[in-house]
């Protein structure tokens, strides 16, 4: 299919508008990077924490944006059903940088007595306090060990290192927290109670089996106190408590020599975590209700007794929080070098391929372009203030092999006519490469862009940056295959010439 047979546009005479154009872009986006003090780089440069929720039903916009509102946070939905969301929070604080300041006051000021003491460093951030508090200790006291304290740390005697991993940890802790709360104020759980166990928390039929059995072990002394030790047991870790007669039989030895629960814990445990899909193949999901984990448990057999422990002792939460992920900010450093490394190396082979292929100058003029397709996407997210996050790098180097390929093809077709033309001057054989591949260009960028437009439309919010990094990244490399890298090489052999 061709559009363009027999076209004899100057593009060259046009170089010095597109020369004015790119540098105008380019220079907005310095002028836009250095006003608001750099990049808008995301949570995989800076550092930070990344929250995966799942919801039991869809999320809605006035979710998101209240959500916002309230805490800040980025959010967006991730999957078709909607009912999953991916919460970003960058670093305000390096978990490092408070461990070193917490090392140096206690070199300077001696050991902290007292923890509102920590708001006396500076820039300390006090609502952190209660966490430090909760997460360690000021002296070592062997009297007053209890057992959830056996693995705190000494914060007047830990070292940067072990303090630097325990604050990530009370980070990650205080945003999950942080998170929960207002995601239970915009959605309130069904027959919520401080205190009560969650029949959506569990993400196994373990966990529910281990949770169960800690909520019926209070009902067991209430409303059958009647107990019946296992038949011969040597010592009281021996000794296993049933609730039936009928239940004895079903009781048998699980790892390590701990009793299994009851069967009614059993078969209540795997009833809900088949009717949350934890067991299957099938995506997992929440229960919708109190009723419906009611009427779980009348399927497993338990009686009005016992279904009363669940109204009393259990509640369904309308989220979970799946996973969290906190990244220091030594990571996201690593991962910037990173990246610009990546994109340095490509272009050096680059440099050294065209160089081979075709000549030293027409590297020059490919290199160039590339440059100004990296520069010029860079400058209008600037402009736009999006977030630059690995998935951008992503693009990046994907539209640098994109605009490649471009330049490629038209650089292929000077060389072929500089041998079939030679009487005619530099400047018109590239004029007529051009036109000879620009059927060609548009049919294929055409198409691509098609691709890129409609994940840009409708491909949400996960892939919706990235996919505007290539729409850009297939104009402007588009752009640049005929307006830069062709006005360069025959600038290049120009400037040659002179030299000579």
């Amino acid at each position: 299919m061709q559009i363009f047979t027999e076209s004899k546009f100057d593009f060259i005479k046009g170089r010095k508008v597109a020369f004015i154009i790119s540098a105008i872009v380019i220079l907005a986006g310095v002028v836009s990077v250095f006003l608001s003090g750099g990049f808008n780089l995301g949570i995989d440069f800076t550092g930070g924490v990344r929250v995966q929720v799942k919801f039991a039903d869809p999320v809605t916009l006035g979710d998101l944006t209240e959500f916002r509102t309230r805490t800040g946070m980025d959010v967006y939905t991730i999957g078709s059903a909607e009912d999953e969301v991916v919460i970003r929070q960058k670093a305000e604080d390096s978990a490092e940088r408070l461990a070193r300041a917490i090392v140096e006051y206690r070199e300077e000021q001696g050991p902290i007595e007292d923890w509102e003491e920590l708001g006396e460093i500076e820039d300390f951030p006090v609502e952190l306090i209660p966490y430090f508090a909760e997460t360690f200790d000021l002296e070592l006291n062997l009297l007053e060990v209890r057992l959830d304290d056996q693995n705190r740390l000494v914060i007047n005697e830990a070292g940067v290192e072990e303090l630097t991993s325990d604050i990530e940890t009370l980070i990650e802790v205080s945003t999950n927290e942080q998170i929960t709360a207002v995601l239970t104020d915009l959605r309130p759980p069904d027959n919520y109670a401080e205190d009560r166990l969650d029949l959506n928390g569990p993400v196994s039929a373990a966990d529910y089996r281990r949770e169960l059995s800690r909520l019926f072990s209070v009902e067991t002394a209430a409303v059958e106190p009647a107990v019946t030790a296992a038949p011969e047991a040597e010592s009281a870790a021996d000794e296993v408590v049933v609730e039936d007669l009928e239940d004895v039989e079903d009781i048998d030895e699980t790892v390590e020599g701990e009793p299994a629960p009851p069967a009614f814990i059993t078969e209540l445990a795997d009833e809900l975590a088949a009717a949350r899909n934890l067991t299957g193949v099938e995506t997992m999901r929440l229960l919708d209700s109190m009723d419906e984990a009611l009427e779980l448990a009348r399927e497993a057999g338990l009686d009005e007794e016992r279904l009363q422990v669940l109204r009393d002792e259990t509640y369904v939460g309308a989220f979970q929080l799946q996973s969290t992920n906190v990244i220091g900010p030594k990571v996201g450093e690593e991962l910037g070098s990173a990246a610009l490394t990546s994109i340095l190396v490509a272009l050096v082979l680059i440099l050294g391929y065209i160089s081979v292929r075709f000549e030293f100058s027409f590297a020059i003029g490919a290199i160039i372009a590339l440059a100004h397709d990296v520069l010029v996407t860079l400058g209008i997210f600037a402009l736009l203030g999006k977030e630059i996050n690995l998935s951008i790098i992503a693009a990046l180097l994907t539209l640098v092999g994109y605009s490649l390929n471009d330049t490629i093809v038209v650089f292929d077709r000077v060389r072929e006519d500089r041998k079939l033309l030679r009487r005619r001057g530099l400047r018109e054989i590239i004029n007529t490469a051009i036109n000879e591949t620009l059927s060609r260009t548009v049919l294929t960028s055409g198409t691509t862009l098609i691709v890129t437009m409609v994940l840009v439309l409708f491909g949400g919010s996960v892939i919706h940056d990235f996919a505007l990094a290539l729409t850009i990244g297939v104009l402007v490399g588009t752009y640049s295959s005929i307006f830069i890298a062709s006005p360069f090489l025959l600038a290049w052999y120009r400037w040659r010439q002179k030299k000579a």
